[in-house]
């Protein structure tokens, strides 16, 4: 399922990229921040990540949204439960004549250990950055398939017994095409 779309507006044929990193989010979980790359240069969000400002596991990841009101993608991340030193957010922006992106999503999984969850991205399209959220800090991890058309997030043993609190996890791919090629 796509979220949205970006392109660059840029009209230099060079591949140009940065990193962006958000402040730092609240200490209470869900607490959310984002970063987001600068339209006016013609950027385009490539990659989405989050990291723990304490290097605690305690995180629920990150998903790629589309701002309402600029209609731009952003990388917003989560803080997860008895983390109170937050995370960040960090987002790849890059700039190219003709680089466009298609976000897409899928999931979440089932909720049980090395259960998976795969955004496929569409024909043409390379998975440039693979990103995943779950409500609960259950994910093992996320990464491309061996063919880079799709994102393949895992969910990792949960940390409650609780029914309620047992999420599953979600995959995000930002899928991306440029005349000179992604690879």
């Amino acid at each position: 399922q796509s979220v949205g779309t970006d392109s660059s507006s840029s009209s230099d044929p060079t591949l140009t990229c940065r990193k962006v990193v958000s402040s730092k989010s609240g200490p209470n979980e869900n607490d959310a921040t984002s970063a987001e790359c600068d339209d006016a240069a013609g950027e385009v969000m490539t990659d989405c990540s989050s990291f723990h400002c304490d290097k605690r596991w305690t995180m629920n990841g990150e998903k790629i949204e589309i701002d309402g009101t600029t209609g731009k993608a952003k990388c917003t991340a989560f803080n997860g439960k008895n983390s109170p030193a937050g995370v960040k957010a960090t987002a790849r922006c890059c700039k190219m004549s003709g680089l466009s992106c298609d976000y897409r999503t899928a999931g979440p999984s089932f909720p049980f250990d090395g259960a998976k969850a795969e955004a496929i991205c569409p024909a043409g399209k390379t998975s440039v950055g693979c990103s995943t959220y779950s409500a609960y800090p259950d994910i093992d991890g996320v990464f491309p398939n061996d063919d880079r058309t799709a994102c393949q997030a895992q969910s990792g043993k949960p940390s409650s017994t609780n029914p309620v609190e047992k999420a599953g996890v979600q995959a995000m791919a930002s899928c991306c095409t440029a005349p000179a090629g992604l690879d």
